[in-house]
């Protein structure tokens, strides 16, 4: 039977996947035009998968070799014929893989390739594309040149003279000679190639401008899974198993904390078909619902897996970016998408961000709650505030859940309420000062989520309605055991926009089949009363918290 796999390649034998039949198409369609492309996107995004696919298509009517530069040591970008003899080797190896093999190199070639990749002779990179060229020209199908993992080469002078020589021979080609060079060239990687050049020496800023890759396409076609192609993965998956399933409803669970990412649904999928049952479930159909799709999401934040420390390790290492990201969650804060800023494009390429209607955005909410944790770890630590709301709400946390595990959020705020109005007396730094002569919406949504970080913390977490991201509002679902809580976080604007919100908020109640909703809501009325107040709408229960 089939299994989900979220490291390494997906092999549609003997795992379940997506099929993205329609992307391979459109890149078959790409390679018989003789296009050079680039499939630059973020970490574990399926590209691998995606290549091992359309080589598959191809072989039938090219000869495909795949280059790995993560397989190159680094002495094979020490010199061009070290990267000569490290290419005849990875192209040898593939020859010898497959079964018929004295037809893929011409006689006139086989010979001169084996022996630089013994270190018999060597060749600089002009000498290679010589022989390249002759290959070509004998070839008896058009020869496809797929290299994968560019990002391992960034840096590397060589490198680039190589695709720069790829480059030189793209031009040259006309439709009576296209067999002089490689059909197609396909690079992926995290690193678009045109970062390469990032790598170049310092004191060589007019190579370090130019491009060796101004001839190939950035692929756009969208490698995002979408919702159509998950669901059929689903249906399958409840057809072996035998199981009772709302693929739609779980389909849709998935793809709200996922966005379609690759790497997150495969995840998602693998942790509710291998680690939920018996553990936390009693049986599979238990555990494909939206219930479990919360939970094996909320696993995900909490993993120290190789994609999450490959962010972190980002922010951690570029402050300004970090202050971006916390503007985007804690502020709402629009920023328009220009394709000639470097730091944003960093974000798309780094898996941060993406791009909706002229918008950058979180990418998905995984990695807008794994965002929001770390941004509550590095805040309670600096300012002494924060420090005593996320230390007051880690010395309550066991008084919050009742005897059936259920989250107590009345108790939350009511406590909150306290907690805050105290906080609010301790001596300020000279930053949080000026936040007291005018406060920052954002300040009071911050404290009230560093107050609940700990307390849910190892049984839950929480995520941010993206729309409701202005400087006005903040909803927020808490994710407890399988259960749902909504609460919206807002400053008093005056009772329209409060009935506004209430109005919201019950429609998040009926979305997700809840009858008690929250709101916290910050009101610099002088006559307001602090507190909670508790009243119906439409039949739906709401506690408001004042302060």
């Amino acid at each position: 039977m089939k299994s989900f796999v979220s490291q390494g390649r997906c092999i549609e034998s003997i795992h379940y996947m997506v099929k993205m039949s329609e992307n391979i198409e459109k890149m078959e369609a790409m390679v018989k035009a003789g296009e050079y492309f680039i499939v630059s996107r973020p970490r574990q995004f399926g590209k691998t998968t995606t290549l091992y696919s359309l080589a598959q298509v191809l072989s039938k009517e090219y000869i495909i070799i795949n280059m790995d530069m993560i397989d190159l040591d680094h002495e094979a970008f020490s010199s061009g014929r070290a990267f000569s003899k490290a290419f005849c080797l990875q192209v040898m190896d593939h020859i010898l893989e497959r079964r018929e093999s004295d037809l893929l190199l011409p006689d006139t070639v086989s010979d001169s390739i084996a022996s630089i990749a013994r270190g018999e002779t060597t060749a600089n990179l002009q000498q290679l594309f010589s022989l390249i060229r002759k290959w070509c020209r004998n070839s008896f199908k058009p020869v496809v040149l797929f290299i994968d993992e560019v990002d391992a080469a960034e840096g590397s002078d060589v490198f680039r003279d190589f695709l720069g020589k790829l480059r030189s021979a793209f031009i040259k080609r006309d439709p009576e000679n296209m067999n002089i060079t490689f059909q197609s060239v396909i690079l992926a990687g995290v690193t678009d190639v045109e970062h390469l050049k990032s790598g170049i020496r310092p004191d060589d800023e007019t190579r370090r401008r130019g491009s060796p890759w101004n001839i190939a396409s950035n692929i756009t076609i969208p490698m995002e899974l979408p919702a159509k192609g998950v669901q059929q993965m689903l249906q399958e998956y409840k057809k072996d198993h035998g199981i009772r399933m709302n693929v739609k409803k779980v389909t849709d669970a998935i793809m709200k904390w996922t966005n379609g990412y690759p790497y997150l649904v495969s995840r998602i999928c693998e942790i509710l078909d291998t680690e939920m049952v018996p553990g936390r479930f009693k049986s599979l159909t238990k555990a494909w619902t939206t219930a479990g799709v919360d939970e094996a999401a909320t696993k995900i934040v909490t993993e120290d897996s190789s994609l999450m420390s490959s962010l972190m390790g980002k922010i951690n290492n570029d402050p300004a970016l970090a202050q971006d990201l916390s503007d985007f969650l804690y502020k709402g804060k629009n920023i328009s998408f220009s394709i000639d800023n470097e730091r944003q494009r960093s974000f798309l390429l780094y898996g941060f961000a993406r791009v909706s209607g002229a918008r950058l955005m979180i990418a998905n909410e995984i990695f807008r709650v794994r965002l929001c944790r770390k941004f509550d770890d590095d805040f309670h630590n600096k300012s002494p505030r924060d420090k005593a709301v996320w230390d007051a709400g880690e010395a309550s946390k066991n008084k919050y859940v009742d005897p059936a595990g259920d989250l107590n959020v009345y108790r939350i705020l009511e406590d909150f309420l306290s907690t805050f109005t105290r906080v609010r007396k301790i001596s300020a730094l000279p930053d949080e000062e000026a936040q007291e002569n005018e406060f920052i919406e954002d300040v009071g949504c911050r404290q009230f989520l560093l107050y609940l970080t700990p307390i849910i913390n190892g049984a839950g977490t929480y995520s941010i309605e993206e729309q409701t991201l202005d400087r006005r509002r903040m909803d927020v679902v808490i994710h407890y055991h399988g259960k749902r809580y909504i609460l919206e976080i807002k400053i008093w604007h005056g009772a329209k926009y409060n009935s506004d919100g209430e109005e919201q908020l019950r429609g998040y109640l009926d979305y997700f089949n809840l009858n008690v909703g929250y709101m916290l809501t910050f009101s610099f009325n002088k006559h307001k009363k602090v507190g909670i107040d508790t009243h119906t709408i439409d039949g739906r229960i709401l506690h408001e918290a004042i302060v």
